[in-house]
């Protein structure tokens, strides 16, 4: 699974080597709206795979309430009779 999103970090960054040259012959306003999307989408691309590579996940501490919440909304306390 690493190997796989170090493929996707190099395959980006190959990208961004080819796409530099065109990115300085911006000329109109939508053409530097598109490269500013386009580095954006890179970034995200780069972000992700970083944090698949370092295994970060979400916070499960957050998830485990969510779940003890949610199975006890329905219960009513027992009387102990």
């Amino acid at each position: 699974m690493n190997t796989n999103a170090l493929f996707k970090i190099l395959f980006a960054f190959f990208l961004l080597y080819l796409a530099l040259p065109a990115i300085g012959g911006a000329q109109s306003p939508m053409s530097s709206l598109f490269w500013v999307c386009w580095l954006a989408f890179f970034v995200l691309v780069i972000g992700a795979n970083v944090g698949n590579l370092l295994n970060i996940k979400t916070n499960s501490s957050v998830e485990k309430v969510k779940k003890r919440t949610n199975s006890t909304i329905g219960k009513t306390p027992s009387s102990g009779i």
